[in-house]
């Protein structure tokens, strides 16, 4: 198949520049939504699979070539909701479809509950589930993430791309380096001395002010009214929540399959499959 080139766009949301890449423009409406740390080039390998879709993947607040958010704000999952929604405002579509992985899959679910008006129905790659807390844990949580604010470190430097590629897959998900390269070619900036350096907002980093409790959690999920088609790694998140099929089996209007591969199998190996999954899911709706 032939490489799609993307448009490179951007959108003005709610007084931020957000930067996003766009395939086939004039398709069905879905918005991508990349995971932590990730940005946009997340799917540029399923886009070549998905021919029928307007696919525009928007690198999120604080990633890849997209404005960060003012000194006061924060970067909570819930944070991005109402960027997600001016997104869709700024591109003239009342109705869209969601794709997203890992956090960007949290947010879609998210979304998908509180805006069924908008969300026609929703692709989810290896994420569903936010790290949660009781309501217990809450004052803790938040005195750990304002003590972790406090001392943050000084913006890392690196000589070369490479070091910032060999960092990145010894932390997180396997990821290859490949498909590292491509992601860190996006979320990296070079100086006029030659030096690297990250332009994710280090924000992204600290833990959480506050967070979803289990009860809440569930409460979003047991509200979507859309179609979602879930696809998870048997080397990913399924072995982050080993439980995974139980929870499943509370929300049967959930579509769920297992997929052999990493977190990343949308970057690695997959993405064919996944594409042409995805691709005629949302052509059916």
């Amino acid at each position: 198949m032939t490489a799609a080139i993307p448009q490179q766009i951007e959108l003005p949301v709610l007084g931020l520049r957000l930067a996003a890449q766009r395939w086939h423009e004039g398709g069905i409406p879905v918005i991508a939504l990349h995971g932590w740390l990730d940005n946009s080039e997340s799917f540029s390998l399923l886009a070549q699979h998905m021919p029928t879709l307007d696919l525009v993947a928007v690198d999120l607040a604080g990633h890849g070539w997209s404005a960060h958010r003012a000194a006061h704000a924060s970067y909570l999952i819930w944070d991005d909701i109402r960027e997600i929604l001016a997104v869709a405002d700024a591109l003239g579509w009342a109705r869209f479809g969601l794709l997203g992985h890992s956090r960007g899959a949290i947010i879609a679910a998210l979304l998908a509950a509180v805006a069924p008006q908008r969300v026609r129905a929703v692709g989810l790659i290896d994420g569903l589930w936010a790290q949660t807390t009781s309501a217990e844990s809450a004052p803790a949580q938040m005195a750990r993430s304002l003590a972790m604010e406090k001392r943050q470190r000084p913006e890392a430097v690196f000589g070369s791309l490479d070091e910032m590629v060999t960092l990145r897959q010894a932390n997180g998900f396997p990821l290859s380096a490949d498909a590292c390269r491509r992601l860190m070619l996006r979320n990296a900036a070079q100086d006029s001395d030659g030096r690297w350096r990250w332009r994710t907002d280090p924000r992204h980093k600290l833990p959480s002010l506050v967070m979803l409790t289990p009860e809440q959690q569930q409460a979003f999920h047991r509200s979507i009214q859309v179609p979602v088609e879930l696809a998870l790694a048997t080397e990913g998140i399924a072995l982050a929540w080993p439980d995974y099929a139980e929870r499943l089996l509370q929300l049967p209007h959930i579509n769920w399959s297992l997929h052999e591969g990493g977190h990343y199998l949308h970057m690695e190996g997959a993405h064919s499959i996944l594409g042409s999954t995805y691709n005629n899911f949302f052509q059916r709706l």
